[in-house]
């Protein structure tokens, strides 16, 4: 329809009579038919995938997707059957889907704008839409306009939509994806420097030495002593820059801090996809393929050129941006637990996040043990992350299964937290001895945690970001090293002491980012 519609448009410039004809005959179906049931669900995947380019993994949203495109024909259907006409069933129909399609984006900018006002809520919101359907439908059951003006121009708005995120994802294609690579990368390397595998573990929320001490009464001098005695170099006040993982790795990869995110603005799960793409197109990997090395991207984040190589479920709930263009499933997904029984939604048995994430790991796991061991002829670099000590906890200190509890007390959620970490320790002196037990030359190591346990406690914002941090360098040069290194610093040390590089460490600076 969007082809034809710059065909049309293009005739009419050249005054091709045939392409009046032909632009006239368009102008009476647009007018008369409702177009924009199949108009609205495209522009929303379109708009969608103009907005996240690159980002959607779309065998995780197929059944979201059809039903954004089932809903319009039910919608149509029944607006006819009780209209028995086209023109008022047009109208009804286009009323109901842009609530159906747009009253989730509406309901978040009042939110946003009006936080503390009563018209924001499901209270006032459902029944004042219920009422407006009611009235239009009478109002439309009444009256014999044929409305066709109406409907015409909302069928060439949508179709103009489509054409501008088409233009827009076309232009998102001619542009590269990294443009600041290759001048952030020339610093002259050292060409003489030996070249080690490197090896970035990280273990989601991990909370540093201070934080398990004041707020967990918990000791881990022996992880500390196991990885002092490895020659280890333990940043003793270190901290990450966001409390966020996708944030948190996009400065680390980037090696400098995030300047369009806004620490003042709550952000939901759908706004995590930005930082995600600032993982997808970090300066990181194509610097270290630069410098000559394999990159092994073993991480729960696609990077250009370096796809995750562990199968991921749908981690950053990309069906969520979906749903917000699905006004009942939005509802149900916010206030659906207080329905009664027989309101309830049976959607089937959805995928038990805790198994997802331990599949994942130990995926990641067993991988990480494969390159381990994997002869290469290029230096590698590793990128390995697991999701674990982050909660739900399905594992004791001993690394046994156990039944996940999603509803623990705070109290209890630390002891379990604690025993889960304890496992995770583990998990890491298996890995250190493996990597340096099979590498023929010494390698780099570093371990550290995006950031630290989270408390969903305003007054405890700060200690989110303690975190571990631990670097292993075969030369034992660790002067660029302080006890309060962030994370975004890593590799800037990194390529500093390995490739006797030039990168300014840059101030600590912490970013809270308020979460949803």
């Amino acid at each position: 329809m969007a082809g034809s519609f710059l065909i049309c448009t293009n005739r009419l410039l050249i005054g091709d009579a045939y392409g009046k004809n032909e632009c006239a005959y368009m102008i009476i179906l647009l007018k008369k038919y409702p177009v924009f049931a199949v108009l609205l669900p495209v522009f929303i995947l379109i708009h969608i995938e103009a907005e996240y380019h690159n980002l959607i993994t779309y065998r995780f949203v197929t059944k979201e997707i059809l039903i954004l495109f089932i809903v319009p024909v039910i919608v149509y259907a029944a607006c006819f059957i009780f209209l028995r006409s086209i023109p008022k069933a047009n109208i009804l129909s286009l009323a109901v889907l842009i609530i159906f399609f747009f009253g989730g984006e509406f309901i978040d900018w009042l939110r946003i704008s009006f936080p503390d006002y009563f018209f924001q809520r499901y209270t006032f919101i459902i029944p004042f839409i219920t009422v407006l359907i009611f009235l239009l439908s009478l109002y439309l059951k009444k009256r014999s306009i044929k409305f066709e003006k109406i409907n015409l121009y909302f069928n060439l708005a949508f179709i103009l939509f489509i054409i501008a995120d088409l233009v827009n994802i076309s232009l998102l294609k001619t542009v590269p994806e990294n443009p600041g690579v290759n001048r952030l990368s020339n610093y002259d390397s050292c060409q003489n420097c030996r070249r080690p595998d490197i090896y970035y573990l990280v273990f989601d929320s991990y909370a540093g030495t201070s934080s398990l001490r004041s707020e967990f009464n918990y000791d881990n001098s022996e992880l500390e002593n196991y990885l002092s005695k490895n020659d280890f170099r333990i940043i003793s006040d270190s901290k990450s820059n966001y409390n966020l993982t996708p944030f948190s790795i996009g400065s680390t990869f980037n090696m400098e801090y995030l300047d369009d995110i806004d620490s003042g603005k709550r952000y939901f799960l759908k706004d995590y996809l930005p930082a995600v793409k600032k993982v997808y197109t970090n300066k990181l990997f194509p610097i270290m393929e630069k410098r000559g090395y394999q990159v092994f991207n073993q991480g729960m984040f696609n990077v250009e050129s370096h796809p995750g190589s562990v199968p991921l479920f749908d981690a950053w709930e990309i069906k969520l941006i979906y749903q917000q263009h699905n006004f009942v499933r939005k509802i149900y997904n916010e206030i659906g637990w207080q329905f009664p029984a027989w309101l309830q939604i049976n959607l089937g048995r959805e995928p038990d996040y805790a198994e997802q994430r331990d599949a994942y790991d130990k995926k990641a796991i067993e991988m990480l043990y494969e390159v381990i061991k994997k002869p290469s002829v290029k230096p590698k670099f590793v990128y390995n992350h697991l999701f674990l000590p982050h909660s739900p906890y399905s594992f004791d200190s001993s690394g046994n299964k156990i039944k996940v509890d999603y509803h623990l007390s705070v109290e209890a959620d630390k002891q379990a937290y604690i025993s889960q970490l304890i496992y995770v320790n583990k998990l890491m002196r298996s890995v250190i001895d493996a990597i340096k037990k099979e590498s023929k030359n010494p390698p780099v190591i570093i371990v550290q945690s995006d950031h630290g346990y989270r408390f969903f406690n305003a007054s405890k914002a700060q200690l989110e970001f303690i975190n571990l941090s631990a670097f292993y360098f075969p030369s034992k040069n660790y002067s660029m090293l302080t006890d309060s290194v962030s994370n975004v610093n890593t590799f800037r040390i990194v390529l500093n002491t390995i490739f006797e590089e030039h990168w300014p460490i840059l101030e600590n600076k912490h970013f809270f980012i308020k979460y949803k």
